[in-house]
């Protein structure tokens, strides 16, 4: 939902997801986020961080090289700078998948594949959508942002199609401990 928020006569521009329906693993967290004013910080209820990665993830293994939503992969990215639990993020893609009818792959998703990383016609959307939106942090080319993404799913995806647990660890910043 996209709307306009006034402070004064600013026009600022605001935009909220909402979600219907979905697989909320662990379930939804009340977050506090901050005012620059002296107004009362407002309280939303929110995704947990690993329902939000799940959520990314199947869209990039049900889309494969159609996949145009850059936004996503750079989501995907981001959220290394999060600590998460493992066993959390399991459960989070195991219901995410199954509540999106989506098998779990056992193989590398294209849309996560080399493949997919080197393609000319996708490093040309991740340019623009990059460009379009200039605080961006990094990584600053789709090959880069393809290889961090895998180092933060890959072992808890692969450990959701085994049917295994996965008590790891992600540290903010990572790698799996």
């Amino acid at each position: 939902m996209q709307t306009t928020a006034f402070l004064g006569t600013t026009r600022i521009p605001v935009q909220v997801d909402i979600g219907f329906g979905d697989a909320v693993t662990p379930t939804a967290q009340e977050l506090e986020f901050p005012s620059l004013l002296s107004a009362e910080a407002p309280r939303l209820r929110a995704y947990p961080r690993e329902t939000v990665v799940a959520e990314k993830l199947q869209a990039i293994v049900v889309l494969g090289q159609a996949n145009s939503r850059m936004k996503d992969f750079y989501d995907l990215a981001l959220s290394r700078l999060f600590a998460m639990k493992g066993g959390s993020l399991v459960q989070a893609i195991r219901a995410t998948f199954e509540r999106r009818d989506t098998l779990l792959p056992t193989e590398t998703p294209l849309g996560l594949s080399a493949a997919f990383a080197e393609d000319s016609k996708k490093a040309r959307q991740w340019t623009a959508f990059v460009g379009r939106e200039p605080l961006l942090l990094q990584p600053s080319n789709l090959p880069a942002a393809i290889v961090a993404i895998g180092e933060l799913v890959f072992p808890p995806l692969q450990a959701a199609a085994l049917g295994d647990g996965f008590e790891r660890h992600w540290p903010a910043g990572g790698p799996w401990t």
